[in-house]
């Protein structure tokens, strides 16, 4: 039987603060990192350029709607050390 993979996406901190950790399915973060730019491709640009379709870059925690999202994975370490131990 096939484990679940998992990313862990780690926030470093400008300043001195210890970095957090957001442990997620890695399918459930490529369906919101594509959510996010097909959003992205459809808004008004902030300048007269439409948005590149071709752009690889993909970003996320910038908006309140995103940084909701992302709470609910922070320090879920048990989702990968449940994992270990089956």
């Amino acid at each position: 039987m096939h484990k679940p993979d998992y990313t862990v996406l780690v926030d470093l901190k400008d300043d001195n603060a210890q970095p957090e950790y957001y442990i997620l399915p890695t399918l459930e973060l490529d369906r919101e990192l594509d959510d996010i730019f097909q959003r992205w491709l459809v808004a008004k640009p902030k300048r007269a350029k439409p948005h590149n379709p071709a752009n690889r870059m993909r970003r996320i925690g910038e908006s309140e709607y995103q940084q909701k999202w992302l709470a609910r994975w922070k320090g879920v370490w048990a989702l990968i050390l449940g994992q270990l131990e089956a």
